[in-house]
């Protein structure tokens, strides 16, 4: 790992083959980005790259405390994107639409979309131990969700016809005070949460191989 202690600035091109380079909060300025490696941001720099490297390599966002980020500073385009607060209470949104053309993971942290498009690329993979936020607006392609760990939180204030995220997951928490109604049967293989708005299961059938917490409205 090659941590910045100041401003980085290359002319023409930055090529990273191997390891990872942490800016560590200071401003990363270059032509062209290849990366075959990882690139790790706080959140919070200023990266100037005209050319940026969405064919292949990760960006790692690690954020600072409990900060928010309301964009994401490389952009909203990336081959594989790495959310993974080093505190655990970051949270990271992208301020448009977000395409991931290879593998998203969220390992630690807070990923939310905030009513922003998801397309992921047609072999991509979904890995979240941690926590993907959604109002239920969104439209996700190619979206599969990791049904083995993780919790998909739904916080929209609308109505909703199906889950954007699908119908199947691991932990599945309701927070908005949004109406969400099913439009397939649901299953929560582990628990499933409505600490406000109401679920209505639209008449579909629903398992959950854990708890089940009702604070709100189930229907």
């Amino acid at each position: 790992t090659y941590t910045l202690d100041n401003a980085l600035v290359v002319n023409n091109n930055l090529d990273l083959h191997k390891g990872i380079l942490y800016t560590n909060g200071n401003n990363l300025t270059a032509d062209t980005l290849s990366s075959q490696a990882t690139l790790r941001v706080v959140g919070s720099e200023t990266l100037n790259i005209t050319n940026k490297d969405t064919d292949s390599g990760t960006v790692e966002y690690v954020g600072s405390g409990s900060d928010s980020y309301a964009s994401l500073n490389y952009g909203n385009t990336y081959y594989n994107l790495l959310i993974n607060s080093a505190s655990g209470n970051n949270t990271f949104s992208p301020d448009g639409a977000l395409v991931v053309n290879g593998n998203l993971t969220v390992s630690a942290g807070i990923l939310d979309l905030n009513g922003n498009d998801l397309t992921l690329g047609a072999a991509s993979s979904v890995t979240n131990d941690s926590v993907i936020r959604l109002l239920g607006s969104e439209v996700l392609t190619n979206f599969v969700n990791d049904t083995d760990s993780g919790i998909i939180e739904y916080y929209g204030t609308g109505d909703y016809a199906g889950l954007a995220a699908g119908d199947t997951y691991y932990d599945l928490l309701f927070s908005g005070t949004g109406t969400y109604t099913l439009d397939n049967a649901l299953v929560v293989n582990n628990d499933l949460s409505i600490n406000s708005g109401t679920l209505n299961t639209g008449n579909n059938s629903l398992n959950i191989g854990g708890s089940f917490t009702n604070r709100a409205a189930f229907i």
